[in-house]
């Protein structure tokens, strides 16, 4: 049964401060600095929020789709960022994505995976939307890390998705690379940082020596034993680039795979008939609206 991590109603915002979040969010940065594809052409931020790392990925002649499930902090997004062509808003399911084969040239994905329940069919459609050639950039929670293996032994170590609770998991990254491979992805490279942000939390004042220590351990055992890992992963293929001019010439229906007209206040599927509503600069294309969420 698909689950969906719904942060509609909590303003995301709030996660970013702190003498944690600040720590986090510095290592977590330098690492997508590194490993970000610089490809122009469209660009995926699959649970984008309320648009944090969009600096990060802004360049010339890319133009970025964010995702999310929860369309206010969509609607955060496009305030903060404002009204621009190369910027534009949908809300989805990540399990069933509107759009078409090979849409995309690069793409992100950060904080979301470890809430997937089904993380193949997450890569699947993942694999599905990106382009021959293209890298994306996803980070996933690592079970086997450094303090899950003093905690946990064995466990630690078993080769799966594990759930750790609520709509939290934690997989193996040789797991991981497997699924990848059979959504028809490839783990390129992979970094890895999260070792101290606890101690910080614990610790504020320490913050600065304690930033010395990550750096010293994200160098040594950050693709292998970190809490956090980012992994590079190229499509595999050689398929032409999206040649898309607009964002309704990369959409579909979710729900069945129809070309979709623009209607102004909605997007209709000539297909199937579904209709998707437009929330001021977000186009709500999520699907099956039935779906459990969890708030």
């Amino acid at each position: 049964m698909e689950m969906i991590k719904d942060y509609t109603g909590r303003d995301y915002r709030t996660v970013w401060e702190g003498p944690k979040a600040e720590f986090e969010d510095r290592f977590e940065t330098a690492i997508i600095r590194r490993l970000l594809s610089p490809a122009p052409g469209w660009f995926l931020d699959l649970g984008a929020g309320y648009g944090r790392l969009q600096p990060f990925y802004a360049r010339p002649g890319r133009r970025a789709v964010l995702v999310d499930y929860a369309v206010d902090a969509l609607q955060l997004a496009a305030q903060n960022l404002g009204e621009r062509d190369d910027v534009h808003y949908v809300a989805a399911n990540a399990y069933h994505l509107p759009f078409r084969a090979g849409a995309f040239d690069a793409g992100i994905s950060i904080r979301t995976y470890h809430h997937m329940n089904l993380p193949e069919r997450f890569l699947e459609e993942l694999g599905r939307t990106l382009g021959g050639g293209a890298r994306f950039l996803v980070e996933y929670s690592n079970k086997r890390n450094a303090l899950r293996l003093v905690r946990y032994g064995r466990r630690a170590l078993r080769r799966d998705h594990e759930h750790y609770g609520g709509l939290l998991f934690g997989s193996h990254p040789r797991y991981f690379a497997e699924l990848c491979l059979r959504a028809g992805l490839e783990v390129v490279r992979s970094e890895g940082t999260g070792f101290m942000p606890r101690v910080v939390e614990r610790v504020p004042a320490a913050a600065a020596p304690l930033g010395l220590v990550e750096w010293a351990l994200d160098a040594a055992l950050g693709g292998q034993l970190a809490p956090m890992t980012f992994a590079d992963v190229a499509k595999r293929g050689r398929e032409r680039p999206s040649q898309a001019e607009s964002l309704l010439e990369l959409l579909c229906c979710p729900a069945c795979g129809g070309e979709l007209d623009d209607e102004e206040a909605h997007l209709a599927c000539g297909g199937c008939g579904a209709r998707y509503p437009r929330v001021g600069a977000v186009v709500d294309l999520r699907h099956p609206p039935d779906l459990h969420t969890e708030p």
